[in-house]
């Protein structure tokens, strides 16, 4: 019996947690706003699971250094649409474009886009 019950609960703690760790995006992002840009200089790739995440490094408008971080889907899902972890340079000028967090002071965007200062645009939700 107890080695049922000691089963039991292990498993439903592991799944509790990996619910737990798994958000949405409506949590942390305002959704309703799809147009959100931050431009600034690349500064590297987190290429990892469960979400990629991008950091750029901008001057905001009381002219102090900000660091963002920019999240999007899976490593998998990314090489899917032809991104790859080396497709952008550090020190290059990029503008991320997507949905803003709910607290501006949390500096973080979901990212729907990435614009190069040349205009090439990549899309994290279809091939590139």
């Amino acid at each position: 019996m107890n080695r049922t019950f000691s089963a039991l609960f292990l498993a439903i703690f592991c799944i509790s947690s990996a619910a737990i760790a798994h958000h949405s995006t409506n949590l942390g992002y305002d959704t309703s706003i799809e147009d959100f840009e931050v431009t600034g200089e690349f500064i590297e790739f987190r290429w990892i699971n469960p979400h990629v995440l991008m950091r750029i490094r901008l001057t905001n408008a009381a002219g102090e250094e900000e660091i963002w971080t920019a999240e999007t889907h899976s490593a998998a899902v990314l090489g899917r649409f032809g991104w790859r972890p080396n497709m952008f340079e550090p020190g290059q000028q990029l503008t991320v474009i997507g949905n803003p967090p709910r607290r501006m002071e949390d500096h973080i965007v979901h990212i729907q886009y990435v614009e190069t200062a040349d205009g090439q645009r990549y899309s994290v939700n279809q091939a590139n």
